[in-house]
């Protein structure tokens, strides 16, 4: 099994370590510093297109859906609650987003693995939750 990550991970167009991710620790993690020691690394533009745009992303109870139009949701799985889509677009390598109900808020998004960990637009606070990857 080791072998094939290290082999999946050389292949052209790889972007993940060849290394386990802990999904414990990067879920524990309090700050982008914890994250960088994780081995997680900030996203750019192209990478937010390519691996976070037009997809929907696993949130544990909750899936985001960042939608290739330029409009994002986000939903309880149990149907409990759904917030009402926003805008979003791309600037300076982070991904801003605002509601009907929210004002515009940019965040830098961290990758490890299929994980990411949301940072605030104060650049230090960590959001509570992790999304993999849809």
């Amino acid at each position: 099994m080791i072998g094939s990550l290290g082999l999946a991970a050389c292949q052209e167009g790889a972007t993940s370590s060849p290394t386990l991710v802990d999904r414990s620790a990067v879920s524990a993690a309090q700050s982008p510093a914890e994250l960088r020691a994780l081995g997680a690394e900030q996203m750019d533009a192209a990478q937010l297109r390519a691996d976070w745009a037009g997809a929907v992303h696993d949130a544990g109870d909750w899936t985001f859906t960042i939608n290739a139009d330029g409009t994002w949701s986000a939903a309880a799985k149990d149907g409990s609650w759904a917030d009402r889509p926003g805008t979003w677009q791309i600037a300076d390598d982070r991904f801003c987003r605002e509601g009907p109900d929210t004002a515009r808020e940019c965040q830098t998004l961290y990758r490890i693995g299929n994980y990411v960990r949301v940072v605030q637009e104060d650049g230090q606070t960590l959001r509570p939750w992790m999304v993999t990857l849809g």
